[in-house]
């Protein structure tokens, strides 16, 4: 026999059948694989980086490579000159005029240039100074432009203080006029209401009191030059100082040239100088005679009312009886009188603080008075 077929067969191994899983167990979910993104910018900007030098070798063996550097060059020059030129012009400053003359530049350090931004803050800063709004009288003109170094400049604010300075305009203010008459100027309604609340307060003694002006005082609304403007300290001691005014006195009953004199704060020599027809003596004035004053008075007078309850005694009446039995004109008293006592309910109105009358509301007699009888002979 041969020594092949001596040889024993060759075993081949058996594979063994799947093992398939059973139904009862849950199959493992797996789990996704965290993705590093620092990889992944990296491999993109290097598939970019490739596609770029694929790019550049087939432009070099193409046939217009160095005319394309040449252009790239070129193109490269004239961007770098236009935005050089472009920075080297760029404007740095604003040229201001007031109408139509150059005052000067300014040179700005807020950013991109606004020319109307300096007029508007120039307004606001003035707004602010009034406390009410302006209306310009001047044109003001305000242009960017490119200042060398070289060139005469001052600050942003600086120049904004001289157009402040400089500039006319008007205020939107108040004007107080008494009896018709314009006598303050104020920066708004508000300061002229607050002046004329510190002058009525001046004689104001308890919460409550009645007061009013004595003149006819309004305040208007209105458009005041800035020159016109008044601090409100001297508009209230323009409208509270005493000034002479020239005024027609009607005499009452009972008046004399001194108490004329003394009730409009004037001495008797001056009241006989505005009043040269009127004897010094005093004979021959009459009720109902006009007489010239010249008294001292404030723009502005307070007038109050203190409404008081005063006790007084009630002068006893006299009555007449005629008597035929007595002789004619002869008189005698057959009953004296009596005085009573009544309580008196009156305002007592005072101007700028001085009492100048009494005006009764109401009379309560508390005691009433015995009149004193007297007869006349009439036989």
């Amino acid at each position: 026999m041969d020594r092949q077929q001596q040889r024993p067969p060759v075993r081949r191994p058996q594979t063994r059948p799947p093992v398939r899983p059973s139904s009862t167990k849950k199959q493992k979910q797996q789990k996704p694989v965290k993705r590093d993104w620092t990889l992944l910018i990296l491999e993109a900007f290097g598939r970019i980086g490739g596609l770029i030098a694929a790019s550049f070798r087939n432009l070099r063996r193409g046939r217009y490579f160095r005319l394309t550097i040449l252009i790239v060059i070129v193109l490269g020059v004239i961007g770098g000159g236009t935005i050089f030129i472009s920075l080297a012009s760029r404007p740095n400053a604003v040229l201001v005029a007031v109408n139509g003359e150059n005052l000067g530049i300014a040179r700005w350090d807020r950013g991109i240039i606004d020319p109307e931004y300096l007029t508007g803050h120039t307004i606001t800063r003035l707004e602010s100074q009034f406390g009410t709004t302006i209306t310009l009288a001047d044109e003001v003109d305000v242009r960017a432009t490119r200042a060398r170094r070289s060139a005469e400049t001052i600050t942003f604010d600086a120049m904004v203080t001289t157009l402040a300075d400089m500039l006319e305009f008007y205020v939107y203010g108040a004007i107080i006029t008494v009896n018709g008459r314009q006598e303050a100027k104020l920066g708004s309604a508000e300061q002229a209401e607050g002046l004329l609340s510190n002058i009525i307060e001046q004689f104001i003694e308890y919460d409550g009191q009645r007061y009013s002006f004595v003149e006819n005082v309004i305040v208007n609304t209105a458009n005041i030059h800035k020159n016109d403007v008044m601090t409100a300290n001297y508009a209230e001691t323009l409208l509270t100082t005493h000034r002479p005014v020239q005024e027609i006195y009607i005499v009452r009953q009972g008046d004399n040239l001194y108490n004329i004199a003394r009730r409009f704060g004037m001495s008797l020599s001056q009241l006989l100088a505005a009043n040269p027809n009127v004897n010094p003596d005093g004979r021959g004035l009459r009720e109902n005679d006009p007489l010239v004053v010249t008294p001292t008075v404030p723009a502005i007078s307070v007038r109050t009312y203190e409404r008081v309850t005063v006790e007084q005694a009630l002068p006893p009446p006299t009555e007449h009886r005629p008597n035929p039995a007595m002789p004619t004109g002869q008189q005698r008293i057959i009953q004296e009188g009596r005085a009573g006592q009544a309580l008196f309910t009156m305002d007592i109105i005072s101007i700028n603080g001085v009492e100048v009358e009494r005006v009764t509301i109401s009379q309560q007699n508390t005691n009433e008075p015995l009149p004193q009888i007297i007869e006349v002979g009439s036989g």
